[in-house]
């Protein structure tokens, strides 16, 4: 498999998505890895620990949070895919 397309891949998507969004590479990088990506496995963790607690609604609530996350992170990501320039 060659991850060097794969990691170019990723790299033109958070371009386009700066471009898109009107900010820096660097702030869509931070803002996807250090602040959404801990954010999403913390509140999995949470609601993982209210469900064994079996604090069932509280870890609805948390598993709820943790896709409103992902679903973010997925629209933003096609919104970027969606105004890539591709090369002819």
């Amino acid at each position: 498999m060659d991850w060097t397309l794969i990691c170019n891949l990723c790299i033109e998507i958070m371009e386009s998505a700066s471009t898109t969004f009107g900010v820096s590479y660097g702030f869509i990088n931070v803002f996807l890895f250090i602040i959404m990506q801990p954010l999403a496995i913390f509140s999995m963790f949470v609601a993982y620990i209210l469900q064994r607690m079996k604090k069932n609604i509280m870890a609805l609530v948390f598993c709820i949070i943790d896709l409103s996350i992902v679903a973010f992170i997925l629209v933003c990501l096609i919104i970027a895919v969606g105004n890539m320039k591709v090369a002819v």
